[in-house]
């Protein structure tokens, strides 16, 4: 076995391993591909004919000179080293080296005393031995021979160079894989990393199940499987998925998936990964069908073994990718009738009962189930439809996408066979992954069935709620309540429910309180506003006769008795004690619905009163104004003594409470004269 600590493979020369296959890697043009090399001493006539098994090439390194008389190595990726002699000394050599990994094993114990120091000088000198060896076989091999397909030609000395065997074989398998196929169908300068069969599966995930979306783009551009102007998977104008077209055309659309496989492989350097990627590829975009055998362990993307006897275009998306997909295939082609099996991974959504057959068509009893579940299933439906209708009503809004679900779960309930089943589950829903969503959703509505009434109380409760500007906190909690009742996250989470009820009662019991004590606050305001009021009635009626006197100049306070007019008017009464206002599910008081909003109308009434007392003083200036002219006219000792009665006439406030018509006319006299 030829390694060195820099080399993380090694290529086993000993006894044990010759004729024995042993599995390698390389990577070609960025992608990589698996193979075999064998270490013989004699020739299998097998190792000639074209690779299977997955093998994307094969090196088989003669330990001895031989010729191959009369025989063809019948594919291009295959290639058999002959060395021109036997190394000198390979044999003492090769004896050494088991002997030191011999001893190793049996003698260097890890607790054994100075083990260590022997350990290591055992390691120093078999790495010794190995790059002897290797210099040796080095020499041999680039003086002897390859074999290869006719129309592949390798010259031994730009292959054996160097001392690590791991680089003859990396060498000779890329050599004979870009002989193969000069050129690849697809663009490897734009892939931007080694595409491994790790890297294929996650392409396949991100492509077609929705996962990693950067990576697969990334990849998918480079293998023509999306298209720079296209959203996600499209491999229109890919050339692989045009060769296996061409292939299934060639065949009356029926081809062996083995044979496909081995074709992408040899003519068109496709490893056995990709391939499975193209051919899953090829069945989404050309609605084709990949045979299952009936013992296939191709499992679920849900977990569990896949349960139909095919993938179909639609079930593509459902199945676990892996490299080995391939070896569970037993055909690929465009179109046939779908048997029982074939709707299983439909079926099995309705119910997880319903069971594979042997034959083409269900078991006596399975049809009849299916038929029975779509029965029950419309049925639904339509109890279904009225709940969607109150939710509507309830929140205002319209369950558009909800309603659709539902048109398209009562068109699956028109099926009368499992055929008829099958091709709507595939018009309408186009994969499993579409129903079960639906079927998801029925079932969150169903959950929130029995939530509808209360949802629809809680929306209008909250709804007739307003807020006054000391209640931003209270308004906060609202805002807060009033967005989780929201039809795409109940539909989405009905669990929710629960929840969003609790915080609807926290904030009852806050704003039962605030609604309270603002109801007493407010009517005991109004009640001073109106006590107030009818102090001011005397003053009010009286400046309204002053009005009607031309002899006292333009009205004054016309505005200030009409304000007082409104806020006379607004003026609400309630006798409702606060012990009787019930607020779980109104949130007003049941006799005058007043809000939060809403304030008794002090400083209107304090305005208004303000400009009738001013509107008076106007008038008390006014009389005792004239009363000043007439004394200083005539200032005679009667005068004066009228003058000052007349002081204290002009006064309105006193006047107010006897200002009748005989008052009135004696004013306006007293202002005609002198």
């Amino acid at each position: 076995m030829y390694s060195t600590s820099d080399q993380p493979r090694g290529l086993s020369f000993d006894s044990a391993s010759v004729g024995v296959p042993q599995p390698w890697a390389v990577t070609c043009r960025r992608v990589e591909y698996a193979g075999e090399v064998i270490i013989a001493e004699t020739l299998n006539p097998e190792w000639l004919l074209p690779l299977e098994g997955g093998l994307d090439f094969r090196v088989v390194l003669f330990t001895v000179p031989r010729r191959m008389r009369r025989r063809t190595v019948e594919d291009p990726r295959t290639a058999l080293a002959v060395p021109a002699r036997v190394p000198g000394q390979a044999d003492q050599l090769g004896t050494e080296l088991r002997a030191i990994r011999e001893a190793s094993a049996r003698y260097v114990a890890g607790g054994e005393r100075g083990g260590g120091e022997l350990r290591a000088a055992m390691a120093a000198r078999e790495q010794s031995l190995r790059g002897e060896l290797a210099g040796r076989y080095t020499a041999a091999y680039a003086q002897g021979r390859i074999y290869t397909h006719p129309e592949v030609e390798v010259r031994p000395g730009d292959i054996f160079q160097g001392e690590l065997p791991a680089s003859w074989v990396d060498r000779l398998a890329s050599e004979l894989l870009v002989s193969a196929c000069p050129e690849l169908p697809f663009d490897d300068t734009l892939l931007p990393e080694t595409l491994t069969p790790e890297l294929v599966a996650r392409v396949f995930k991100g492509l077609l199940q929705g996962e990693e979306a950067e990576l697969a783009l990334a990849f998918g551009q480079a293998l023509a499987l999306t298209r720079p102007e296209a959203i996600g998977f499209d491999p229109e104008g890919s050339q692989v998925v045009e060769i296996i077209a061409g292939l299934l055309d060639a065949d009356s659309g029926h081809l062996p998936v083995a044979e496909v496989v081995a074709k992408l492989g040899s003519r068109h350097g496709i490893p056995r990964a990709l391939a499975a990627l193209y051919l899953m590829a090829f069945v989404r975009h050309a609605r084709a069908e990949l045979g299952l055998g009936g013992n296939h362990s191709v499992q679920s993307i849900r977990g569990g073994r896949f349960p139909a006897d095919r993938i179909t275009w639609d079930l593509v998306p459902e199945v676990e990718f892996c490299e080995t997909l391939v070896d569970h295939s037993g055909w690929l082609r465009l179109d046939s009738e779908p048997t029982w099996n074939t709707i299983l991974p439909y079926a099995t959504l309705l119910h997880p009962d319903l069971r594979s057959t042997d034959g083409t068509g269900p078991a006596a009893d399975q049809e009849a189930l299916l038929l029975e579940l779509l029965a029950n299933l419309e049925r639904q439906v339509t109890r279904l439809r009225v709940v969607i209708e109150e939710l509507e009503a309830a929140l205002g809004v319209r369950a558009a996408e909800a309603s659709e679900v539902l048109n398209g779960l009562s068109a699956l309930c028109d099926a009368t066979g499992y055929q008829e089943f099958h091709l709507i589950c595939q018009q309408r829903y186009a994969g499993p992954a579409t129903l079960r969503n639906a079927l998801a959703l029925r079932d969150r509505l169903e959950q929130l069935a029995p939530a509808v009434t209360a949802i629809g109380d809680a929306r209008q409760y909250l709804s007739g709620i307003a807020f006054g500007p000391e209640d931003g906190d209270l308004q906060l909690e609202h805002s807060a309540v009033s967005a989780r009742i929201e039809l795409t996250s109940l539909l989405e989470n009905p669990s929710l429910w629960p929840s969003i009820e609790g915080r609807l009662g926290e904030f009852r019991t806050k704003y039962s309180g605030r609604y309270l004590a603002h109801h007493m606050r407010y009517y005991e305001q109004e009640q001073e506003i109106g006590r107030r009021l009818e102090r001011l009635t005397p003053q009010v009626d009286a400046l309204a006769r002053f009005n009607e006197m031309p002899e006292l100049g333009e009205p004054l306070g016309v505005d200030a008795q009409e304000r007082l007019q409104v806020v006379g008017g607004s003026l609400k009464s309630c006798s409702t004690a606060a012990d009787q206002i019930w607020l779980e599910t109104r949130p007003r008081c049941q006799m005058c619905s007043l809000g939060l909003d809403e304030e008794a109308p002090r400083r209107e009434a304090d305005a208004a009163m303000d400009g009738v007392e001013v509107a008076m003083r106007e008038y008390s200036r006014v009389l005792g104004s004239h009363g000043a002219r007439m004394v200083l006219a005539n200032p005679t000792s009667a005068q004066l003594t009228k003058f000052v009665e007349l002081v204290q006439v002009a006064d309105p406030s006193a006047l107010a409470d006897i200002l009748n018509d005989d008052v009135v006319e004696f004013l306006r006299q007293f202002l005609t004269s002198g």
